[in-house]
């Protein structure tokens, strides 16, 4: 199992498309950078709406340590389970790409319609914690429930794809009991993963680099 991961990611193919999503990743987080720099410049402000959900169950902090454990043992999953065990390995710059490409499509929208932190990164967070200080800023849509359901949706047709989604739940659950997301940034996050994961991007690419194999998105 482990000695057929180590001769795939070794292949010059694995290597060019990881490479390709590396450049990608590194683009999406200045655009996410910039925008939060945007969003903190112009809306220092912003306003908190009602929200059904979270107005009525009490907000319980202990679900930010339960949904990042969830979180945690899901990407566990994602790697051992799918991309190792069931040898899957190869389909890892596509996951990379189309998460990559969530993250992107966020960059964005969260400075379409401003709302309120819930809980700032300096309440819960650290001023250690470099990802939550750094990145935490903006709230539609979620990009933790997007994430998580992604991943789940990416293994269709797997044996144990219903690990991930319970896990996905199990972390779009925790973030509305802890008062981490509006109801609305959750609800969005699961129609954003389920564009992500069917629309065919390759219906954006031009003709001339659809036949570029190392792309991720050729798999």
């Amino acid at each position: 199992m482990f000695k057929q991961t180590w001769y795939e990611i070794r292949q010059p193919l694995f290597i060019k498309q990881m490479i390709w999503v590396a450049a990608f990743w590194i683009f999406t987080v200045i655009m996410i950078l910039l925008n939060i720099h945007f969003l903190k410049t112009n809306y220092p402000n912003p306003v908190r709406p009602d929200d059904l959900i979270l107005d009525t169950f009490p907000e319980n902090k202990n679900f930010i340590a339960i949904g990042d454990l969830l979180s945690a043992i899901q990407v566990g999953a994602v790697v051992f389970i799918f991309l190792i065990w069931q040898n899957g390995i190869k389909n890892a710059p596509r996951l990379l790409f189309l998460l990559g490409l969530m993250y992107l499509i966020r960059a964005f929208s969260f400075n379409l319609t401003p709302l309120a932190q819930i809980q700032p990164p300096s309440e819960n967070f650290p001023e250690q914690h470099i990802i939550a200080q750094t990145f935490y800023h903006g709230m539609y849509f979620s990009g933790h429930t997007a994430s998580a359901f992604i991943q789940a949706m990416f293994f269709k047709g797997y044996r144990y794809q219903w690990i991930i989604f319970l896990l996905a739940t199990g972390q779009a659950i925790s973030l509305l009991l802890s008062h981490s997301h509006y109801s609305i940034d959750v609800h969005g996050g699961l129609f954003v993963a389920y564009f992500v994961a069917h629309f065919s991007w390759m219906r954006l690419v031009p003709s001339s680099l659809r036949a570029v194999k190392w792309m991720p998105w050729a798999a």
